[in-house]
């Protein structure tokens, strides 16, 4: 059985993910793309409910939905979503 498409070309997916985000946010390095993703992934994870976070999850490409996932318990109540200030500041927290 042939491994899934989606799993034979991930690296090359998130490369040009990785690609399209450094030319849109003007960043300079593989570390600020990872970063930024992770914030932003996280931030947005972190204001679902399990089911909702699991069902966006489904639609992420591989990379992505590993970086979506990562050290996530899943036992935290949803954080509220707020303004964008709120979401901003949530940004920075390691």
């Amino acid at each position: 059985m042939p491994a899934p498409a989606e799993i034979t070309y991930a690296s090359r997916n998130y490369e040009a993910f990785a690609a399209d985000l450094t030319d849109a946010a003007m960043l300079q390095t593989h570390n600020q793309v990872y970063a930024m993703t992770r914030a932003v992934l996280h931030a947005f994870r972190d204001r679902l409910a399990v089911a909702d976070a699991i069902a966006f999850a489904q639609g992420l490409p591989a990379v992505l939905r590993a970086i979506y996932v990562e050290g996530w318990s899943g036992g935290d109540a949803p954080v509220s979503f707020g303004g964008a200030e709120a979401f901003r500041a949530d940004l920075w927290r390691p």
